[in-house]
């Protein structure tokens, strides 16, 4: 007889909770407002769902983990793969023809925060640009800042950037990984986001088929 492994249940609705009434932390919105000299009413770079348009969309990209990879001779622990996914993004998720790649936005201030060379995480703060591309054509790009850093998660929030203008979703996509069984993981992403605009509400359906790039290639 063959031992199967239960599958989790699918997530609830209240997973997604927080992500919708997520914001970034005071600090790192005060300090992307100045960096991109952001003026007007509201004066704020960070997206906010509310301000969005249409439904919000929910989705949810899980890869269950069977055995934990090696690294150096030694068997990897759950937060050191999901930190090792972190800066290897354009490694972990899919980009041609339909896809993103991910760079830091400003190599002399986002590059050594989101790849620090002594730390183990990046730092909170860290902005990246991410190109979307649909049948091999960049249709579109948008700007991330890193949130929030756990040990067994990290966050990306959409921004408006001098270089990316405004990200074509407004809201916040979580990478995290929980135990399931048998010491497996389940390693995820999920995000809670809307249309920024009407330019996005006319590509909407080329949007959420870029944010298919998102999902782990296992």
């Amino acid at each position: 007889m063959v031992n199967i492994t239960p599958v989790p249940p699918f997530p609830g609705l209240e997973d997604w909770q927080r992500l919708i009434s997520f914001r970034p932390p005071e600090a790192i919105q005060t300090v992307l407002n100045a960096h991109f000299h952001m003026v007007g009413d509201p004066a704020r770079v960070c997206h906010a769902l509310e301000d969005g348009r249409g439904p919000i969309n929910l989705d949810y990209y899980p890869l269950r983990i069977a055995a934990m990879p090696t690294a150096g001779g030694a068997t990897m622990q759950a937060g050191q793969l999901l930190e090792h996914v972190r800066p290897n993004l354009n490694i972990f998720v899919d980009n041609t023809p339909d896809g993103c790649t991910f760079a830091p936005y400003d190599i002399a201030i986002d590059a050594a925060a989101w790849v620090p060379p002594f730390l183990e995480t990046g730092f909170p703060g860290a902005v990246l640009t991410i190109d979307m591309f649909s049948n091999r054509v960049n249709v579109n790009d948008g700007s991330v800042v890193l949130s929030e850093t756990a040990s067994d998660h990290w966050v990306f929030s959409t921004l408006r950037t001098p270089n990316d203008l405004d990200h074509p979703v407004s809201g916040n996509r979580e990478f995290g990984f929980v135990p399931t069984v048998a010491g497996e993981f389940m390693f995820y992403t999920r995000s809670a986001d809307r249309v920024t605009n009407w330019l996005g509400d006319l590509v909407a359906e080329t949007v959420y088929g870029a944010a298919h790039g998102f999902g782990f290639r296992s």
